[in-house]
C-alpha cells in the first residue's frame, strides 16, 4: 500500500532527524501522549485504517495502565457500527477540457480537495471569476479568497477556492450542500485563471463510496460511592475524541491540537482523579473515535449510556492548549448553560480566560445535548492549524494543559459538582403510541417505569429517558397504599380519613386518581421530581380502607360515582358468582364470591349520599399467621353473619366524613 510505504520513509527520516537533533524523551505524561498518538505509524488515526486501531490499542494499554475498570465485562473497548468512506475507494476526479478533447488532470488531494459536496456529482461546465455572471447558475465559479456562500444570489454548479493551506477534512456524504466547495492549491488556480479564455469545460467527478464497519470507542471507569440504598445511577463522563483525519498523498496529518492534546488532558485527569476520593457518582472516562466522521462514536455512546446510568453530564476536551490558542472556549448548547458557567469559574480561578459560546459546530458534546444531557466543549479560541499540516506536537504548550487539567480535578473533586446540579433538560416528544417494541423491548420499558415510579410518592410525576426509545416519558403516581391518614390529608385537599370506625383501628387506605391521566402536567427537567399542589377530594377516583381490632377487621372500598356512570351487576362466570338481595329495610345489596376461593365473600352495595351516588365492597378481614398482613375471612356459609355487620354500619357517615 503507498501510504504503508510512505509512513516507512517518514518513519527512517524521522529518526535521523532525533539522531542529528539529539532530542530528549517528553518531559510528561502530557507531551508523551501527545507524541505517541501523532507518531507517522499512527497514520493520522482516520477512523476505519490500521493506524486509528493502533492508536485504540494505546488508549486501552494507558486505561489499564491508570487502573480505569471497563464499563462493562474486561474489555475498554465499546463497539458501535460506523459509516466508513475509505479515502483509497472513492472516485473524485477534476479535469480541464480544451479544443479537440485535450484535458489536464488535477490530482486530488495535492491540485485540489473536496471540502463540502452532497452525494454524488458530475458535470462539465464553463468557469468564471465574476459572482454577478449573468450565467453564474450554468458555471464554476473560480474565487481567489474564502468568502461567506450564503452571500451569493445565485448558486452555481461548484465553488473552487484558492487555498494556500488545505484543510483535510473527513470524506463522508454532507446534508448540509448540493453544491461542491473545493480547495484549490495556488498552482492550479494559477493556471485556471491562465487557461480561463481557452478552457471549454471543467469536469467534477465525485463518487463517494461508503462501507458499514465496526469501529470502537475505548471507555473506562471510576467507580463512585455507593451510599443510597436505592441510588439513582448518576455518572460524570469526560470525554476527548481519539481519531484524526488520516492522510493526503500518502502524508499523515498528525492532529496534535486535534485532538491528542483533548486525549492527553483525559488521561492526566484520570490519573489525578484516581488518587482522590470519590463522590457518588462514577467518572467515565469516553476515548471516542469517529469525533471527525459526523460525530459517530459519541452518538453511538450516549445512547449505550443510558443503559448503565439514569442520569450523567459530559466535558467534552477537543483541541486544547495550542500555542496561538486565545482563550479557553467553553461551547454549549442552549440547556446546559449552568455547567458552562460552573466550568468557566472553576477555570478563572486559574488565571485561565475564559469565553463563552453557544455556536453549534462539530464537537462531540452535542450527541450529549441532543438527548437532553448538560454538556459542553473546553477548546482553544484559536483553531486555525486543525486539519492541516501544521498541527504538529511542537506548537502544544503542555504547561498550559497541566494548568487546565489541574483545574478540572478540582471543580470535579468538589461535592457540590455531582451529576444533581446539573439535572438534564428537554423539550423532547413522548415517544409514539403506533410505534412497535419486542417483548424483550417492552421488558425493558416496563422495568424502567417501575424503577422510576418506586422514586415517587402519590400525586408526583417526573420525565425520565425511555431506554429503548432515548426519549422523555412522563410517569406520575396516580395510587399509592398510605398507612399514615395524615399524609393523605395533608396531599389531598377535603378528605379526612377518620382514626376509629365502628370499634376498628384505621391500619392502611389504598388511593387511586385515574383522573390525573387527563391533567396537563409541565416537568421540564428530567429526573426531577414535581408534586400537584391542588389535589381535591374529587380527583379521588377509589378508596380503599382496612380498620382493625386485633387479629380481625374489616375492607371497605369506595368507588365515587359519575353522574351517568353505570356499574353492571348482572354478569356470572365459572370463577365468579354474584347474587342480588332486595331489602325493605336497607338498600339493595349484592353478594359475591369466587368459585375456587372458600374465603372471598364481598358485600357489595350502591349508595346515595347528599345527592350523590357510591359503590361500595365490604368484606371481613383475619391476620395472617405471620402477623403481618391481612385476607378475606368471609365465607358462603357465612354470609347472614357478613350481611348483619355490614348493615349496621355508618356507611353513610363515613361517606360524609371522608369528603368524597
Amino acid at each position: 500500500m503507498r501510504l504503508k510505504r510512505m509512513a516507512t520513509i517518514m518513519i527512517t527520516i524521522g529518526i535521523s532527524l532525533t539522531l542529528v537533533s539529539c532530542t530528549d524523551t517528553p518531559k510528561n505524561g502530557y507531551e508523551q501522549s501527545v507524541t505517541a498518538l501523532t507518531a507517522s505509524e499512527m497514520e493520522g488515526r482516520l477512523t476505519g485504517t490500521e493506524g486509528n486501531a493502533k492508536a485504540q490499542a494505546w488508549m486501552e494499554k494507558q486505561f489499564s495502565r491508570i487502573g480505569l475498570s471497563p464499563l462493562e465485562g474486561d474489555s475498554f473497548a465499546i463497539p458501535y457500527d460506523h459509516v466508513f468512506f475509505d479515502p483509497e475507494k472513492q472516485q473524485i476526479t477534476l479535469e480541464a477540457i480544451y479544443e479537440h478533447d485535450r484535458r489536464r488532470t488535477f490530482k486530488h488531494g495535492a491540485s485540489f480537495l473536496v471540502q463540502a459536496y452532497s452525494n454524488d456529482y458530475n458535470e462539465s461546465v464553463s468557469i468564471t471569476t465574476q459572482r454577478n455572471d449573468p450565467d453564474l447558475a450554468n458555471k464554476m465559479l473560480i474565487l481567489d479568497r474564502e468568502i461567506d456562500l450564503s452571500t451569493l444570489t445565485v448558486k452555481p454548479k461548484a465553488v473552487l477556492v484558492k487555498t494556500a493551506e488545505f484543510k483535510n477534512n473527513v470524506l463522508r456524504q454532507s446534508s448540509h450542500t448540493d453544491m461542491p466547495v473545493i480547495q484549490i492549491s495556488p498552482m492550479t488556480y494559477q493556471k485556471l485563471i491562465k487557461d480561463q479564455d481557452k478552457l471549454q469545460q471543467l469536469q467534477l467527478q465525485i463518487g463517494l463510496r461508503q462501507e458499514q464497519i465496526e469501529a470502537n470507542n475505548v471507555v473506562g471507569l471510576l467507580p463512585g460511592r455507593r451510599e443510597s440504598e436505592v441510588p439513582i445511577r448518576t455518572a460524570i463522563v469526560i470525554s476527548a475524541h481519539f481519531d484524526g483525519v488520516g492522510w493526503m498523498n500518502g502524508t499523515p496529518f498528525n492532529g496534535a491540537l486535534d485532538n491528542a492534546s483533548g486525549v492527553s488532558a483525559l488521561l492526566e485527569l484520570a490519573t489525578n482523579l484516581k488518587e482522590m476520593q470519590q463522590g457518588e457518582a462514577d467518572i467515565v472516562f469516553a476515548a471516542f473515535n469517529g469525533g471527525e466522521s459526523d460525530l459517530q462514536g459519541s452518538n453511538a455512546f450516549v445512547k449505550q449510556l443510558t443503559q448503565y446510568y439514569d442520569f450523567f453530564y459530559n466535558i467534552n476536551l477537543d483541541s486544547i492548549g495550542g500555542a496561538s490558542r486565545g482563550a479557553a472556549l467553553i461551547t454549549s448548547a442552549n440547556n446546559s448553560t449552568n455547567l458552562a458557567l460552573e466550568v468557566g469559574n472553576a477555570l478563572k480561578k486559574t488565571s485561565i480566560p475564559i469565553q463563552y459560546s453557544e455556536d453549534t459546530g462539530s464537537n462531540d458534546h452535542l450527541s450529549f445535548s441532543n438527548h437532553a444531557y448538560q454538556s459542553i466543549t473546553i477548546s482553544d479560541e484559536e483553531l486555525t492549524s486543525i486539519h492541516t499540516r501544521q498541527d504538529t506536537a511542537q506548537h502544544i504548550e503542555y504547561e498550559y494543559l497541566e494548568q487546565l487539567v489541574n483545574a478540572l480535578a478540582a471543580f470535579l473533586a468538589d461535592e457540590q459538582h455531582q451529576p444533581a446540579s446539573y439535572r438534564p433538560t428537554t423539550h423532547l416528544n413522548m415517544y409514539d403510541d403506533d410505534d412497535a417494541y419486542t417483548e424483550a423491548e417492552i421488558k425493558v420499558m416496563n422495568q424502567e417505569a417501575e424503577r422510576q415510579l418506586a422514586q415517587l410518592q402519590l400525586g408526583q410525576y417526573k420525565q425520565y429517558i425511555n431506554p429503548i426509545t432515548y426519549k422523555a416519558a412522563l410517569i406520575y403516581k396516580y395510587e399509592d397504599t398510605i398507612r399514615d391518614s395524615g399524609v393523605l390529608e395533608g396531599l389531598v385537599q377535603g378528605v379526612s380519613l377518620p382514626q376509629q370506625f365502628a370499634g376498628y383501628t384505621f391500619e392502611q387506605a389504598h388511593v387511586r386518581m385515574d383522573y390525573l391521566y387527563f391533567r396537563e402536567m409541565n416537568a421540564p427537567e428530567l429526573y426531577e421530581i414535581y408534586t400537584i399542589e391542588d389535589l381535591q377530594a374529587d380527583d379521588i377516583t377509589s378508596l380503599g380502607l382496612q380498620y382493625t381490632n386485633g387479629d380481625t377487621g374489616i375492607s371497605l372500598y369506595v368507588h365515587p360515582l359519575g353522574k351517568d356512570e353505570i356499574v353492571d351487576m348482572n354478569y356470572s362466570s365459572p370463577s365468579v358468582t354474584v347474587e342480588e338481595y332486595l331489602s325493605n329495610e336497607a338498600p339493595s345489596y349484592y353478594l359475591q364470591y369466587y368459585t375456587e376461593s372458600d374465603n372471598s365473600l364481598s358485600y357489595i352495595t350502591f349508595l346515595e349520599v347528599d345527592g350523590n351516588r357510591y359503590y361500595m365492597t365490604i368484606h371481613e378481614l383475619m391476620r395472617w399467621r405471620d402477623g403481618q398482613g391481612l385476607e378475606r375471612s368471609s365465607t358462603r356459609t357465612d354470609k347472614e353473619k357478613l350481611v348483619e355487620l355490614v348493615q349496621k354500619l355508618p356507611l353513610e357517615s363515613l361517606i360524609r366524613e371522608l369528603g368524597l
